[in-house]
């Protein structure tokens, strides 16, 4: 049964004669008549009366004046300004007065009036002095306000007072939500009681969008006394609205038609289960509340309105099909609410365990409190939050099902839970997350297990906000052994990683090289607990974070800073090279004079035996030499490091000023410079600066010869490292100096026509140090060393052949074996930060082998041009090294 006044003129903007400051009721339509109307089924007065009772003129109302009072209970009869509407008479007569206004484009989103109900007691609900208001949203054609203050319910609250044979308000200020631009229409209407033996009568006063301030002279709290029309209701109609005036609606009453679908304030509690309510239901600003009692439930007809929604209770409210769209949000209090349609409200409060889920979309701001569960899908699925913000408190749970890599918008088996953020919606991780991959509810097959390098994005498409979740709680089953879920953080997502739990055992397993494995374990210190986005390793874990297992041991690897082992183990075998040459110059005879010599092949008749035929080292006169180095260094990649390759060129030069009756000492100096690439990214250019001594005694056919140098190299080290945040690159400069000394027998036999053969045997040491260092770039993965000192030493044992002795032209081939007494491979000791860890060369074997050729020419008896290649071989290591040089002897 509707209440409505046709004659209701309308206005713009705002309510005419708002406060009815004209002194008369300017604006608004007045009606009145009498309450005789009965209910044909129950013969009792109809309710609420028909408009056909108060459709004739109206009577019985009066403008107010400031600084009167009610002469029943006292009040001001004026709330605000010069004047106010009172509507009936003191007289108890059966009258009705109801006056109207409508307005147009109205500007607020708000309505206040103030109002002042007196009321005498005497019948039941629906038949004692009353107050009804209804406002009417005529843009979207629904009522939002439909309401009834009555003397019988009045009593029962208390924002009515007694006044003698009266309850009364005293005044009120009415709270309606309103639409900003939406047409309005509001009728308000005052009763006696139909039998004609009791009054009612109302002041009303003061309209707009923003709370009037009151006279001086009236009693008013803003705190107690805004009211909202929600606790001294009767019901409007013959059928009830889900209003407090029970303890709670049933689903069958609704069934049954007992109740409208318009909250009203009241409760629906669930007396079924897995029921389909297909009804559209309102709420209109008093809120409305579901009482899950155990139950799971489907609504698909929607829900529209002003008011809030309030879900408590053990059970589901499953939302399907038509959307819910309602003012002022959805509390989940234990509860299930899983969001299948959409849902659009100011915000969505899960509290005490309630949950959050299903497949549709949300536009609300989300907030999960202390022990409840964000859990998007109903098996995997996604749940779209709009154009709100999602926070969840200390001890809430983000909870995400992950049945398979493939995501699917539509979710089901194979894949997984994914909360997407859209037109400007944030998320800002906190309390737990909790990734499940067995026991997943609906169309799921519970038996994928994902492997070290699978990603999972949970929360893609907006902003990420800071925080953090506060733990991780790892699947009881489904993992592989040896694995966890770590948490990826991006300006707009949100990941889970599966990662080693200890990464170095994991490398061990799985084929990564030495370097990899003591970095990984010497990191460790350094990686935060799962879920953590702070720390000092923090960085460097999240860009490890996603990387496969092959890709972790390369990162371990460029981690480790092996491009300084390297370095080390090059600047000594460049030491070693640059030795070699010289101690040959202190052994190499100088060969016969041009008198002595027979031009031509190498054969022909014996040279002449004698120091000057090349038998000895003994050669008369001072002799300057120098010699263009050329070299190239492989290693390969063994179990300890990756390998690298090395290549130099430089100069070498020294004087014999010692050089007659089987006697040499001499002297010189040499430069390289040179490059190494390992074979991981890293790389160190080189310049070497060298000096040395050396010497040679003949003892007949026995030559013994030594030599001594210092070697300095200026080291220049980039290194990469290539994580999923990106590669980060460091740099260094710092010098490795190489003390060595070496001492070599070579004893001379001639074989045949013109051909010498010379066993050797000799051994060298090294001594290495390099200086400390602290990389410069990337603070990620910058490393330091402290100084590091290294001695090796190694024995030769070979021969040589020279043939065509005493020609112009000499060839010799010479093959050695060398053998490493200490230590071959160098060895670091990085760190980062608080982690620490070795790192070595490519492992060098105890065993090596040298093979060669030399070929000598004369120009003269003073001049002579030397050009060598040699080839070592040392387990993975390939060295080959060629020279071309010219000696002068004066």
């Amino acid at each position: 049964m509707g209440i409505a006044l046709a004659a209701a003129p309308a206005h713009a903007d705002t309510f005419d004669n708002d406060g009815f400051e004209t002194g008369d009721a300017t604006g608004w339509t007045l009606t009145g008549g009498y309450w005789h109307s009965t209910d044909p089924s129950t013969g009792l007065p109809s309710w609420p009366p028909p408009v056909t009772d108060y459709n004739g003129p109206a009577t019985q109302w009066e403008i107010q004046n400031a600084g009167n009072f009610d002469p029943n209970t006292g009040a001001a009869v004026v709330f605000a300004g010069q004047h106010s509407m009172r509507l009936n008479d003191l007289n108890n007569d059966y009258s009705i007065t109801a006056m109207s206004q409508s307005v147009n484009n109205y500007l607020g989103n708000k309505l206040y009036y103030s109002w002042n109900a007196v009321l005498e007691p005497s019948h039941g609900a629906t038949d004692s002095p009353s107050f009804i208001i209804k406002v009417t949203d005529k843009t979207t054609g629904t009522t939002i306000n439909y309401i009834s203050y009555s003397a019988y319910t009045a009593q029962q609250t208390t924002i009515f007072r007694q006044a003698g044979n009266y309850v009364t308000s005293d005044w009120k200020v009415e709270d309606i939500d309103m639409v900003n631009g939406h047409d309005y229409e509001m009728i308000f209407i005052a009763l006696d009681c139909p039998y004609g033996g009791h009054r009612g009568y109302v002041y009303v006063d003061t309209f707009g969008n923003a709370i009037p301030t009151p006279n001086a002279d009236v009693d008013f709290d803003p705190n107690t006394d805004i009211t909202r029309g929600s606790d001294v209701l009767i019901p409007i109609g013959g059928t009830h609205d889900i209003d407090p005036s029970v303890p709670f609606y049933t689903i069958t009453d609704l069934i049954n038609q007992v109740v409208n679908p318009n909250f009203v304030g009241g409760k629906i509690q669930f007396d079924q289960d897995e029921f389909v309510m297909p009804l559209s239901f309102t709420v209109l600003s008093q809120g409305g509340s579901f009482d899950l009692n155990g139950r799971r439930g489907t609504f698909s007809g929607g829900l529209t309105g002003t008011g809030s929604i309030y879900v408590s209770g053990l059970g589901v409210l499953n939302v399907t099909v038509a959307p819910w769209i309602i003012d002022s949000g959805i509390t989940v209090d234990g509860s299930t609410l899983l969001i299948n349609s959409s849902l659009i409200t100011s915000n969505v409060n899960v509290i005490n365990g309630g949950v959050l889920g299903g497949r549709g979309s949300i536009a609300a701001d989300i907030h999960i409190g202390a022990g409840s569960r964000l859990a998007p899908g109903n098996s995997p699925g996604t749940l779209v939050v709009v154009g709100g913000d999602v926070t969840l408190d200390d001890a809430a749970t983000f909870d995400v099902d992950v049945d398979g890599r493939n995501y699917t918008v539509a979710g089901g088996a194979g894949s997984y839970d994914r909360v997407v953020l859209m037109t400007g919606a944030t998320f800002t991780p906190n309390g737990i997350l909790a990734p499940t991959l067995r026991g997943i509810t609906g169309d799921a097959t519970n038996t994928f297990t994902p492997t070290v390098g699978d990603t999972f994005a949970i929360v893609t498409g907006g902003t990420i906000n800071a925080g953090a979740f506060d733990s991780v709680t790892q699947p009881a089953t489904g993992l592989a052994a040896n694995t966890r879920f770590d948490v990826l953080y991006r300006p707009t997502s949100v990941a889970l990683a599966v990662t080693p739990i200890n990464m170095a055992a994991w490398g061990a397993d799985n084929g990564w090289s030495g370097n990899a494995i003591r970095a990984a374990g010497g990191l460790s210190v350094l990686r935060p607990t799962a879920g953590a986005r702070s720390g000092a390793g923090y960085n460097l874990y999240d860009g490890l974070y996603g990387l496969t297992s092959d890709g972790y041991g390369a990162a371990f690897s460029q981690l480790s800073g092996e491009i300084h082992a390297d370095a080390l183990q090059a600047a000594r075998d460049s030491a070693r090279s640059f030795g070699g040459i010289v101690l040959n110059q202190a052994m190499r005879p100088w060969g016969c004079t041009p008198e002595q010599q027979s031009m031509g092949p190498f054969s022909g008749e014996t040279a002449p035996s004698g120091e000057e035929c090349g038998v000895t080292t003994s050669s008369k006169g001072a002799t300057v030499w120098g010699q263009f180095i050329g070299l190239r260094n492989s290693a390969d990649a063994d179990g300890q490091s990756n390998g690298y390759r090395q290549t130099g060129r430089g100069l070498i030069a020294g004087a014999s000023v010692i050089n007659t009756n089987g006697t040499r000492l001499g002297f010189g100096g040499g430069f390289t410079d040179g490059k190494i690439n390992d074979r991981n990214g890293g790389s160190a250019d080189f310049d070497t600066v060298s000096g040395f001594i050396y010497g040679s005694k003949a003892f007949g056919p026995l030559s013994i010869g030594a030599r001594a140098g210092y070697d300095k190299a200026s080291v220049d080290t980039t290194r990469t490292v290539n994580l999923t945040t990106g590669g980060q690159t460091n740099k260094s400069s710092y010098h490795v100096e190489t003390w060595g000394a070496a001492l070599e027998a070579q004893y001379n036999l001639e074989v045949g026509k013109r051909t010498v053969l010379r066993p050797v045997a000799g051994i060298e040491w090294a001594r290495s140090s390099a200086d400390g260092l602290t990389e410069t770039g990337s603070a990620t993965t910058g490393l330091a060393f402290g100084k590091d000192k290294w001695t090796s030493a190694r024995t030769k044992l070979g021969a040589e052949l020279a043939v065509g002795v005493g020609n112009p032209v000499e060839a010799q081939v010479f093959g050695n074996w060398k053998h490493e007494l200490k230590d071959p491979t160098a060895v670091r000791v990085a760190s980062l930060g608080a982690a620490q860890w070795a790192v070595s060369s490519v492992d060098v074997d105890k065993d090596g082998f040298e093979a060669g050729g030399r070929l000598s020419i004369k120009a003269s008896n003073a001049i002579r041009f030397d050009f060598q290649y040699s080839l070592e071989r040392n387990g993975g290591i390939d060295s080959s090294q060629g020279l071309a040089g010219v000696a002068v002897k004066f």
